[in-house]
């Protein structure tokens, strides 16, 4: 998936690990993921403590409503706590990514910064939008590149 999605992702965890929880603890940190390098690296830079990391269910609670914009279902999460693999937030975030609730969320949100509305004093009409939200979400799901898309965007006609 994009690589600028999942580095602001895993910057949002991290900064929000922040927030004192009873379900936080201090936990391995794998130094060897690229957006794990680069965090560091800045945190070293600015001499800045690493924030300690979330517990297993406070990541997936945050991973799920920042990617899906939805709790994560009961099935998942037992699914998610017994799952003893090291690199399993990774496979589960990769698992958000693919969903079609994460293409639904993040062509909201882009519908949210371009504002596609159908609402004055924009004077769109309802299909057209309707039509515009589903070439977002589409693309979101083909996993077509940010850049192709704005590029379109801004150069199409009609």
């Amino acid at each position: 998936m994009n690589k600028f999605l999942i580095l602001s992702l895993m910057l949002a965890m991290f900064l929000n690990s922040a927030l004192a929880s009873t379900f936080e603890r201090i936990d391995y940190i794998d130094k060897t993921l690229p957006v794990n390098q680069i965090l560091f690296r800045h945190w070293q830079q600015h001499k800045i403590d690493p924030p300690a990391a979330v517990s297993d269910a406070l990541f997936l609670r945050r991973a799920a409503l920042t990617l899906m914009g939805r709790l994560p279902k009961a099935e998942e999460v037992r699914s998610f706590i017994a799952d003893s693999n090291r690199d399993k937030r990774t496979r589960w975030v990769e698992k958000f990514l693919n969903a079609p609730e994460y293409a639904d969320m993040q062509a909201m949100r882009f519908a949210d910064m371009l504002r596609i509305k159908s609402e004055f004093p924009i004077n769109l009409w309802p299909n057209a939008v309707q039509f515009y939200h589903r070439s977002v979400r589409s693309d979101l799901l083909r996993d077509r590149s940010l850049k192709e898309m704005f590029y379109e965007m801004l150069t199409v006609s009609g």
